[in-house]
């Protein structure tokens, strides 16, 4: 009996542990990339963005619908009673018939169309049934509006650089949030570093005070340095409060990006902060641009480019073009069709087609309000520029001071830890006063909290490096 009851005993103890040992297992440290990873995949905004991106470029490449084979098919039936010419008898007839055509506009201003017909021709017996074949091929040539596929290539390259445009203005977007995100980590990876040290520096407060009062009751220390001591401990515990406060805060934060998120393990160590987690940008002989300037000088090439397409499509329309095509008529479909498919009654034809819009000043106005949007937008991209590569210069600078300071700001807390243990042997040795002490209780919290700020800070400048890439040319259009 005794030895089914330890048993029980020893087989919930091991389930306790089993159990505790795979709670510790499942749960996942939350690093920056696994709290990146998880906004790419619950967060959604950046999922909206994705969305808007795929629709872009599905967008862009519709526009070439212009481009696309036109099917042209029309059945119809109909009765004729008209009177014919020189008072001869009633036409009397029931017809019918179809047309078919089929038109393909090319890149390069050409139109090829082929066309064919079937008409029947029912009348009385005097005029027995007729079936009459037709078709016909033309080829088009633009040499002035859209000469040789001009418009098109001033359309097809304002789309590039407009897709370059949107989708630059949507990634500027996308790593914004990314960036707030990122700020949004480093707040909470610092408000617990600051949480960790103030609860720390309590249990240190708290012994202080404990060491105080005995001092106090054996008449070695004053009324005055108890007095001081229990200060100290009741303002690390408000400043505890406060970053609990700040702590909360910065949860909030990141839950307001990415839903569901779990903050179990997110402490990190000081060696952690020190790795270089943000991106790096590749090294070229030109500087980065933020991505918004990139889009707003996209956008000015691609105002360029549709200027000089409305400039081109107010030109007059000169067409030179060709057809052939042949007929056969019959007392059946077959024969008409046989007859259609030789060359004895056959068209040719050839010619050029001219037309003009007469009203210049309207084509003139639409010409000027191209050109002053192109103007428009040049500005403000020049001036974007300009502001981008200013920001790029300050940004390098702030990071590498912010390591500078990061290398003064370690060595001084090393100082401080050591100076505050030596005087804290030289508190309980009764050689120092209470006030000096907590003196330097103070200083090495702050400088070690300094360091800390200074770590995130450097975190949040190196994120920024996001907002920043180099203009890409455009795809030539097929």
């Amino acid at each position: 009996m005794l030895f089914t009851i330890h048993t029980s005993k020893l087989t919930c103890i091991l389930f306790a542990l089993s159990f505790f040992v795979s709670l510790n297992l499942s749960a996942k440290t939350i690093n920056l990339q696994h709290v990146l990873d998880e906004a790419l995949q619950k967060s959604e905004s950046l999922e909206s963005i994705n969305k808007a991106i795929k629709a872009l470029e599905s967008e862009i490449r519709s526009r070439d619908v212009a481009l696309s084979p036109i099917l042209n098919a029309d059945v119809f039936a109909y009765k004729d009673n008209r009177q014919e010419a020189f008072g001869m008898p009633f036409r009397d007839s029931i017809s019918s018939g179809l047309d078919v055509s089929l038109t393909k506009p090319f890149s390069t201003g050409t139109t090829l169309s082929l066309s064919a017909g079937h008409d029947l021709l029912e009348r009385d017996q005097l005029n027995p049934r007729q079936d009459a074949a037709e078709w016909e091929i033309k080829l088009s040539q633009s040499l002035w509006r859209n000469g040789f596929g001009r418009t098109t290539d001033y359309r097809r390259t304002a789309e590039q650089y407009e897709l370059l445009s949107r989708r630059n203005s949507l990634e500027f977007e996308k790593n914004q949030i990314l960036v707030n995100i990122e700020s949004a980590y480093w707040d909470l990876i610092l408000a617990e570093k600051e949480l960790k040290l103030r609860e720390t520096n309590i249990e240190r407060s708290k012994s202080l005070v404990n060491w105080t009062e005995r001092r106090r009751k054996q008449f070695a220390a004053e009324s005055s340095d108890l007095l001081q001591v229990q200060s100290l401990l009741a303002q690390r515990r408000l400043s505890l409060l406060v970053v609990q406060n700040n702590l909360s805060g910065a949860q909030s934060s990141l839950r307001q990006y990415i839903p569901n998120l779990s903050f179990a393990q997110t402490q990190v160590d000081v060696a952690d902060l020190n790795k270089n987690t943000s991106p790096v940008m590749p090294q070229r002989n030109e500087s980065p641009l933020r991505l918004d300037a990139i889009a707003a000088i996209y956008r000015a090439q691609q105002a360029e480019n549709e200027s000089n397409q409305i400039y081109d499509t107010n030109r007059p329309l000169l067409d030179i073009y060709g057809s052939y095509g042949t007929t056969g008529v019959a007392d059946r479909f077959n024969p008409a069709w046989e007859q259609a498919g030789r060359s004895d009654y056959k068209q040719e034809k050839i010619g050029i087609m001219f037309s003009m819009n007469l009203d210049g000043g309207l084509r003139k106005d639409q010409r000027s309000a191209a050109q002053f949007n192109y103007e428009s937008l040049k500005v403000r991209a020049d001036g974007l520029e300009r502001a981008s590569k200013i920001s790029w210069i300050e940004l390098l600078k702030n990071i590498t001071q912010l390591k500078e300071q990061i290398k003064v700001s370690e060595e001084l807390t090393k100082i401080q830890n050591n100076k505050v243990n030596a005087e804290r042997r030289r508190f309980q040795q009764g050689r120092t006063t209470t006030l000096q002490m907590t003196t330097f209780e103070v200083e090495a919290t702050e400088s070690e909290l300094t360091y800390y700020r200074l770590l995130v800070a450097l975190k949040k400048a190196e994120s920024l490096l996001r907002l920043y890439s180099y203009k890409e040319q455009p795809r030539e259009s097929n």
